[in-house]
């Protein structure tokens, strides 16, 4: 089962490496914190598509997080396209922070932690797991600062029944003041379907949009990027390193959305 994932996601990315797209990344924050440990990422979204000359055939973001507490972990990521005729660009650099709030699965609680008692049996439909803020300030490599954007908002994860769900919903603020302020999503549900000691597999689907101008200049639903899609998770513990591989197929839902992107990303902990 193990090795069927891994060739499944090795194809999923030789498949979308082959496209062009106007690519970006796509990730759901996880309300995770455990004191002292360190986190690796690469993500890569590719669009199934082709694009016009100057548009994105891929996007990479390259992050870095240490939880220095044992409910705040910090992040420093880069982010880079690769652009049709001008080749690899450099394209942001973001801060992010994670603060673990003192709710569910951050307190300690067993019984909130899992939805079952000793018998296998669920103690409740739904199951309080935990809730962080996150915070994020993203610089471009285009106008620095003065174009610079700032998140904010909570990350909740929950479990009903035995599938697991995170929901993101961050207020997205422009350090410029002729824009207005928006918003962004991401949800992710699954279900862990084959476990061992060492390996966990679990499958579900991932739903991402931006809203921009949501607050003073409506913008239309045609010109919002929403997406939907299947996804596949899975962790393996090699003995004090884990491996985190995701995969997701990621369908655009209105016309200013790509019709189709492989987002594949890929998480080390140590």
């Amino acid at each position: 089962m193990q090795r069927l994932f891994i060739r499944f996601l090795l194809c999923g990315f030789l498949c979308g490496v082959g496209s062009l797209a106007q690519a970006q990344v796509f990730e759901v924050i996880e309300p995770d914190v455990e004191r002292g440990e360190v986190e690796i990422e690469f993500l890569t979204g590719v669009v199934m598509s082709e694009v016009e000359e100057g548009g994105n055939r891929a996007a990479h973001e390259f992050a870095l997080s240490i939880a220095p507490l044992s409910f705040w972990k910090t992040t420093a990521a880069f982010e880079i396209a690769h652009v049709r005729g001008e080749g690899t660009v450099y394209e942001a650099v973001e801060w992010e922070n994670l603060f673990l709030l003192p709710f569910g699965a951050a307190e300690g609680d067993d019984e909130l932690v899992s939805p079952h008692d000793d018998d296998g049996a669920s103690d409740s439909f739904i199951t309080f797991q935990a809730l962080a803020l996150y915070t994020a300030i993203e610089i471009p490599s285009e106008g620095g600062l003065d174009t610079a954007e700032f998140a904010v908002g909570p990350v909740l994860g929950l479990s009903i029944w035995e599938i697991n769900t995170i929901t993101n919903l961050f207020a997205e603020i422009p350090f410029e003041d002729d824009e207005d302020a928006g918003f962004s999503y991401a949800f992710a549900a699954s279900y862990e379907f084959y476990q061992t000691e060492r390996t966990e597999l679990a499958a579900g689907f991932e739903a991402h949009g931006t809203v921009d101008g949501a607050f003073v200049d409506a913008v239309p639903l045609s010109e919002q990027g929403h997406f939907i899609g299947p996804a596949l998770y899975s962790e393996m513990d090699l003995g004090g390193l884990v491996l985190e591989p995701r995969l997701a197929f990621l369908f655009g839902l209105t016309d200013a959305s790509d019709d189709a992107v492989a987002s594949i990303n890929f998480e080390v902990k140590f």
